[in-house]
């Protein structure tokens, strides 16, 4: 799956966004993007089982782990090449894997803004 994510998040900064370095900046957004997934799902186990927010610090500190991981295993040239000519894709259909990679960043970076609100509410039942 994070092929897939790396390699159309690879595309978007080497096609669209025409970046200097778009192996970088792909390593940075994936980074970023699981970072928000791992902390959300953390922050809403956390608010849900113990009626306790996780700390900024925490949140800060898997973002750094997730980019110094991300960033050792996508910085090997074999594992990047292999990645952009295998061209991976979702069901074999590219416009599938083009709303699939869109829909969940889209709702992993929403996430940020809305995730705050439900936390806050729950917090306040407990």
């Amino acid at each position: 799956m994070f092929k897939v994510f790396y390699y159309y998040y690879y595309l978007f900064y080497s096609k669209i966004l025409i970046q200097s370095d778009p192996h970088f900046v792909t390593i940075l957004a994936l980074s970023f993007m699981e970072s928000l997934w791992i902390n959300g799902m953390l922050d809403t186990i956390s608010v849900f089982l113990y009626c306790h927010k996780i700390g900024k610090y925490l949140m800060i500190g898997i973002s750094i782990f997730m980019l110094i991981i991300n960033f050792f295993y996508y910085q090997s040239e074999k594992v990047k090449n292999r990645i952009l000519t295998e061209k991976p894709i979702f069901f074999h259909n590219h416009r599938i894997t083009v709303f699939i990679v869109v829909g969940i960043s889209l709702i992993g970076v929403s996430w940020m803004f809305w995730g705050s609100m439900f936390s806050k509410s729950f917090l306040q039942k407990c």
